[in-house]
C-alpha cells in the first residue's frame, strides 16, 4: 500500500497546479446564481428521501 502514496501526492500536486493555471482565467468570471426555488424545493426533498431511505432500513433489521 505505501507504494501508492507517492502517485497519490504526484496527482495531488498535478491537480494543485491545474488549479492555479486555471485560476486566473476565470477570475472575471461570476457563478451561477442558484434560484430560490430549486432550492427550496430541493433541500426538503433530500430530507424526506434520507428520512424514507433510514426507515426502510430499519424496518427490514
Amino acid at each position: 500500500m505505501p507504494s501508492f502514496i507517492p502517485a497519490i501526492r504526484c496527482v495531488a500536486a498535478l491537480g494543485v497546479a491545474l488549479i492555479a493555471a486555471v485560476e486566473p482565467a476565470l477570475a472575471g468570471i461570476d457563478p451561477p446564481a442558484v434560484p430560490a426555488p430549486i432550492l427550496g424545493a430541493g433541500v426538503p426533498a433530500l430530507i424526506a428521501f434520507a428520512g424514507g431511505y433510514w426507515a426502510i432500513r430499519k424496518r427490514r433489521r
